[in-house]
Parts: structure tokens; sequence; C-alpha cells
């Protein structure tokens, strides 16, 4: 299996991406009590803090680490045993959306907890950062030539960059600037994503609780639904042309033939040998 064999054509699935992020991390921050799903450096940053302080709330942010990495390395482990990278890409979609199903059941069952060391908050937390961990193991599996869809500083920061070079070499260096124009029309549908999906994660949530989580789960489900089709599709291609029968035209399968000799082309020594030689054989 290639890494980031799908980037290129899953780069459509790339604002998607990071809207169902944004709204996830946005869901997760309100209502459990500062806990980020998407990424751990927040979590990390958080865990200095309280611990400085003497706050509570701490074990699912001690957690969140060694969670990630045991469901990054199963991720890693079940999507190794499938060679098609995208049958694989749509099993890890459709457990993404599983474990975000059970997120969501979990909280809206339980929500609003009381604290966050509630052994309820604990266990929704975990899953709503397992659910991040697959999603972080396909993305650097399958969809490595896209942008993080998880993390956007990096994206911001190379945004700027983009936008001050298209500025300030729009009159002097035209090559550079198109080339920055580009990658700034490839990393703003991202952006635009996830600022949306962040702000209809908060307004949702608001009117409906945990079970606005169902925008992110369907959103699971219609990319792995996507990646299913993709894998059929290319999996009828190989098949019909592993039908090919033996007795198909030979001047298919043996390629081009050597081009004629034009008639006042001087004979070569070797064509001279062969000719006489048929000659000989047929005598």
């Amino acid at each position: 299996m290639k890494t980031g064999s799908t980037g290129q054509r899953g780069a459509p699935a790339w604002p998607v991406l990071a809207f169902t992020s944004g709204f996830i991390d946005t869901v997760g921050f309100i209502v459990l009590f500062g806990l980020f799903t998407t990424h751990l450096t927040g979590n990390l940053a958080a865990l200095g803090s309280q611990f400085t302080n003497g706050q509570g709330g701490m074990l699912s942010k001690v957690l969140a680490v060694p969670v990630f990495m045991l469901v990054v390395a199963l991720t890693t482990l079940l999507a190794d045993r499938h060679r098609a990278s995208l049958a694989s890409l749509a099993g890890c979609f459709m457990a993404e959306a599983l474990i975000l199903l059970a997120f969501m059941l979990v909280g809206a069952l339980h929500a609003p907890f009381r604290h966050a060391d509630e052994p309820m908050a604990v266990l929704t937390g975990l899953l709503g950062i397992a659910a991040m961990a697959v999603r972080n193991a396909l993305c650097r599996m399958h969809l490595a030539r896209l942008p993080p869809s998880t993390v956007m500083t990096g994206n911001l920061t190379q945004l700027v960059i983009d936008l001050t070079r298209c500025l300030a070499l729009w009159h002097t260096d035209g090559t550079r600037s198109a080339q920055a124009l580009s990658s700034l029309h490839r990393l703003l549908p991202g952006l635009m994503g996830f600022m949306s999906g962040s702000l209809l994660g908060a307004i949702t949530h608001a009117l409906l609780g945990f079970w606005a989580m169902w925008i992110p789960i369907i959103c699971s489900m219609m990319l792995a639904q996507l990646a299913w089709q993709r894998a059929r599709l290319r999996a009828e291609k190989l098949a019909s042309l592993a039908r090919l029968q033996p007795w198909a035209p030979t001047r298919i399968l043996r390629g081009r033939s050597r081009p004629r000799r034009a008639a006042n082309e001087p004979r070569h020594d070797h064509d001279v040998a062969s000719a006489s030689g048929d000659q000989r054989a047929a005598a």
C-alpha cells in the first residue's frame, strides 16, 4: 500500500474533513470542560496549566496521549491488511463514523456533566479523541498530500505567506506569484470549512445538544461511501482487464510493427542477407 496514493483524488474532500474537524473540536471543547478532541497540543498546554494551579479535571487530558497513540497503532495495523488503498480508506472512514456515533450516544445520554473527572465525561472525551486519532491516521496514510485537516495553525501561516507573496511579487516575479496564488486557492477552502464547522458546531450544540454530532457522522459516512464506490469501480476495471483472452489481435499484443522502408531507401547489409536467406529457403 503506497502512502498518500489517494492524496490528489481526495483533494475535493479536504474542505469536508476540515469542516468536521472544526465541528467536533468545538462541541468537545464546550461540553468536556475545554478538552480538545482533534489535536493534543492544546490538551498538553491545558494540562500543564491545571497542574501548576492545582486544578482538577486532568484525567482525560492525561489519558488523551496514550489513547491517541493506541488508536493510531490499531488503525495502522487494520488498514495495512488491505492492499487496495481506497478500500482501506473507506474502512477508516467507517470506523471513524462508528466511534463518533458512540461519542454522540454516550455524551447525549449523560450530559450535562458536573465535572471533568466524572467517569462518563472521561469516557466521552476519550471516544472523541479516538475518533480523531482514526482521522489523523487515515490522513497520514492515504491523504498525505493534502494539508492537515485537524490543526489549522500551519495552514493559516502558509495562507498569510502566500497572500503576502501574491501582493509583493505581482509585478516583479510572475512565476512565484502564480505559485503562491495556486497554493492560496488550495488552502482557502479548508480554512473556510474549519471556521464554518466551528461556528455551526457551536450553534447546533446550543440548539440540539450532543445530538448535533449527527452532522459530522453523516459526513464521515458519505466519505466512506464515496471511497467504497471508487474502490469497487477500480476493482471492476482491473477485473475487466484480466479477462482479456489470448486470442486478441496479435497486432495489439505485439505493439507497433517495424516501419515500412521507402521505395527509394537503400537496403542495409543485414536486410540483403536476410532477403538472400529467405530466397534460399524458398528454393
